[in-house]
C-alpha cells in the first residue's frame, strides 16, 4: 500500500513542480521587511551573509553582477 501511494505522491509533486530551471533573469523588488537588519554582519562589509551567493542572495541594492 505504501509503495503505490509513494509513487503517486512523487508523480504529483513532480507535475506540480513544473519547469523551474529557466534561464530568465529574476527581477528585483525592494522588500523593506526582508532587508531589515538589526545590526550589520560581523564579517566582511557587514552586508553579505556568511555563505553569500551573488546569483541567489540579493543585497539591499539588488542582485550583484557575478
Amino acid at each position: 500500500m505504501a509503495l503505490p501511494l509513494r509513487s503517486l505522491g512523487r508523480g504529483l509533486a513532480s507535475a506540480a513542480k513544473g519547469d523551474h530551471g529557466g534561464t530568465g533573469a529574476r527581477t528585483w523588488r525592494l522588500l523593506t521587511f526582508a532587508l531589515a537588519l538589526p545590526s550589520p554582519f560581523s564579517w566582511g562589509d557587514g552586508n553579505h551573509t556568511l555563505f553569500h551567493n551573488p546569483r541567489v542572495n540579493p543585497l539591499p541594492t539588488g542582485y550583484e553582477k557575478p
